[in-house]
């Protein structure tokens, strides 16, 4: 008896540990699943529409730009004016709500000074119906906790069933078209950059440090010199995570489309210019230019880029897709997509491309050294956001409708 005793507990606590490293090495899912926009083992549907190949649709509480993203069996959005959601991956039930405001961070009379001071400031003109921007980012997840950041300043945090760990108000953006700078999580810290770039203890929401650095609409990619992890900002600054210390800056500009990060090297694409950049082996080394191809003028760059086969993949505002080969910075094709507004990042999954505009048309290329249209899909629904997949299926949050999309 006393050996079977024995037997079970060493069973409990072996499984006790195997759970504790699993979820310690869960890797952060946020913006573009991993800041990259690839999903290269997932297999999604390439055609559909608002008759097709629909699994699910799930009217949300508002609009948001921001990207769904999947912990588990759920998957998380955010929502106008401050709303985070959860939803069943499986059956697209909507499991939980929770409210972000004022009144929800602050005392009472705070918060009535905060809504008469600075209410939620909806841009009808130019983006939804309703406005959205208080909702812009996409939150981020160690496995086990959902982060948020909103255009009211309000940052929190919640376990996946929706209890709130803890809500703070840091402070008002100021950056014009409201905050568009998703969340991340580096190192020990949940990254925000609301008019400073912080650091947060994600445990309990206090501030670790605060670095003086422009506001960006674009979020920073995450990676490592040496030992050390870093941020790399869209304005070209490389950051320490640990302390804030500023290693480098004015590298690139790329203040709308997100940096990504291959290895040691950083690949851009900004208004003027597609950049790659090679990062040192230790810090305290300067980083190095490899290359800078000017980029066609198409307005505002904001679609971030994809990097696959050796090739970057980069849309401007007005459609015009740029393939660029990615050692040598030297042009293998441009191409004017048949639609313009192509504002939600590049994604790539089951090896092939999938670009959107806001109209809610997706394009699905095979990336090459030529043109190559596989697919062409209209959902019928503004779509702003990137799209998500996994395993079989693709996930799109729209003006009004989370959708799965299946084969």
């Amino acid at each position: 008896m006393k050996s079977t005793l024995v037997g079970r507990v060493a069973r409990s606590i072996l499984a006790v540990t195997i759970c504790v490293m699993s979820s310690s090495a869960e890797e952060p899912v946020g913006w573009r699943n991993d800041g990259s926009g690839a999903y290269p083992t997932r297999n999604p549907p390439i055609r559909w529409s608002a008759e097709e190949g629909v699994l699910w649709n799930t009217p949300l509480p508002g609009p948001s730009k921001g990207s769904p993203i999947i912990v588990g069996e759920f998957i998380f959005t955010q929502s106008y004016p401050n709303s985070l959601v959860c939803v069943s991956r499986a059956d697209g039930k909507l499991l939980w709500q929770k409210t972000n405001g004022y009144a929800d961070a602050l005392p009472a009379s705070e918060a009535e000074r905060m809504e008469r001071t600075h209410p939620v400031k909806a841009i009808r003109d130019l983006y939804w119906p309703a406005g959205d921007d208080s909702s812009q980012t996409t939150p981020v997840s160690d496995g086990q906790f959902v982060f948020c950041a909103f255009g009211n300043g309000v940052v929190s945090a919640y376990s996946l069933n929706g209890t709130r760990k803890w809500i703070r108000f840091i402070e008002h953006p100021e950056i014009g078209y409201g905050l568009g700078c998703s969340p991340v999580l580096a190192g020990d810290y949940l990254i925000v950059h609301l008019n400073d770039l912080l650091a947060i203890d994600p445990k309990t929401g206090c501030e670790v440090w605060r670095t003086e650095l422009a506001a960006s609409h674009a979020t920073p990619a995450v990676t490592r010199i040496g030992n050390e992890d870093v941020l790399v900002h869209p304005s070209g600054a490389i950051v320490r995570a640990s302390d804030g210390n500023i290693l480098a800056r004015d590298l690139f500009d790329s203040d709308r489309a997100s940096p990504i990060v291959l290895g040691n090297t950083i690949y851009v694409h900004g208004e003027a210019a597609f950049h790659a950049v090679r990062l040192p082996e230790s810090v305290g080394v300067a980083p190095s230019d490899l290359w800078e191809t000017k980029a066609t003028h198409g307005g505002y760059t904001i679609a971030s880029p994809i990097l696959h086969g050796g090739q970057l993949f980069g849309v401007n505002r007005k459609g015009i897709l740029e393939v660029i080969d990615a050692k040598s910075g030297e042009l293998t094709y441009r191409e004017r997509l048949p639609f313009d507004k192509v504002y939600s990042g590049l994604a790539l999954a089951g090896g092939l491309l999938y670009i959107g505009n806001e109209k809610g048309t997706h394009l699905v290329l095979r990336p090459g050294d030529k043109y190559e249209e596989v697919a062409r899909n209209e959902l019928g629904e503004m779509i702003d956001a990137s799209p998500v997949f996994a395993n079989d299926r693709l996930y799109l949050r729209g003006e009004k409708h989370l959708f799965c999309i299946g084969k």
